[in-house]
């Protein structure tokens, strides 16, 4: 059984695959890091409502909870999860070239990896052969 070498434009459309991951799991990092922080300063202004007498507990966390800026933070959490998610789904919903049809990709990736290995190591034996002749 002879195996295929990938040609240009899937290894291209491999590689501009592989940076929209990147770039995506970038932005979800940031979301999540993002989100902890509106959560956590959700969570601080609960806490220092609760901390005051236990006659007002109730009152306050009712009125905190009605609060415009808990109301905001709990709003604009809800756009970001919302935006994250469209983002998403125009991310898995790009069409799959003809050509890749019935490629394994993941034979592909495979190939794609031993050849920046290779050339990685090709790369290093070039710098130590320059290095050799110049001294």
């Amino acid at each position: 059984m002879t195996c295929k070498q990938p040609t240009s434009q899937q290894l291209a459309y491999l590689d501009e695959l592989k940076q929209r991951l990147l770039d995506l799991r970038k932005r979800q990092k940031s979301f999540m890091v993002e989100t902890a922080q509106i959560l956590r300063s959700i969570n601080n202004d609960q806490a220092t409502s609760l901390s005051k007498t236990t006659s007002m507990i109730s009152v306050q966390a009712a009125q905190k909870l009605d609060s415009p800026e808990c109301g905001g933070k709990i709003k604009q959490l809800i756009n970001r999860f919302e935006d994250l998610r469209q983002t998403s789904k125009e991310f898995t919903d790009q069409p799959l070239p003809e050509e890749l049809v019935g490629v394994d990709v993941r034979k592909l990736l495979q190939g794609y990896e031993q050849l920046i290995v290779e050339g990685n190591i090709l790369q290093k034996s070039w710098i130590l052969l320059r290095k050799t002749t110049e001294s």
